[in-house]
């Protein structure tokens, strides 16, 4: 056997007071007929009262003050912050952005870039330069050094003559920041 939903969250479909009899459009509704929580209009009694509908009141308080506690009080978090504060952050990085310019200071095209740690002998990361020269590597935040190169293996100028980098880019990150930096290339 099922329990209706209505009697079930304490609702009442009984009226609480008489039903007023229809009146015609464009009236004035006397004031015994009006509900003290709502004004109504002549045309609102058209398809028939609206039902009074309530909650009772052994559920009405507890529900009240549970909404209110809700709203008013902070839930705690870890660490004793909010729990909007705490929501859990994204990891932290460091980010190495630069761009490839050619021989005539344009921006070059699908050049690998290669990144790797100061103290290491191999390359960590590898990236390539998109349409406007530019390529960027997310690495571990804190102090370090990187250095940068380009593999220029069979990248050629319009004349057919090869590329080479001008120098070696060292970039230096600190904490959680981007770092902005170029390469340089020559014939």
């Amino acid at each position: 056997m099922t329990i209706p939903r209505a009697i079930l969250m304490g609702i009442s479909n009984k009226p609480s007071r008489p039903l007023a009899p229809p009146l015609p459009p464009n009236s004035v509704i006397p004031s015994e007929t009006r509900d003290p929580y709502r004004l109504r209009t002549a045309s609102s009694f058209r398809n028939g009262p609206v039902p009074n509908c309530h909650i009772s009141s052994r559920i009405r308080l507890p529900l009240l003050c549970l909404l209110l506690a809700a709203v008013l009080l902070p839930a705690p978090g870890r660490n004793g912050q909010l729990a909007a504060d705490s929501k859990p952050s994204k990891k932290e990085y460091a980010l190495i952005f630069g761009t490839v310019w050619g021989p005539d200071d344009r921006p070059v095209y699908g050049v690998p870039v290669r990144i790797r740690r100061a103290q290491d002998k191999k390359a960590k990361w590898e990236v390539y330069s998109d349409h406007h020269g530019e390529f960027a590597q997310r690495v571990p935040p804190g102090e370090a050094d990187y250095i940068l190169t380009a593999d220029l293996k069979g990248v050629k100028t319009a004349d057919g003559k090869p590329l080479h980098q001008v120098s070696e880019v060292k970039v230096h990150v600190d904490y959680d920041e981007r770092e902005d930096t170029g390469l340089h290339l020559a014939p």
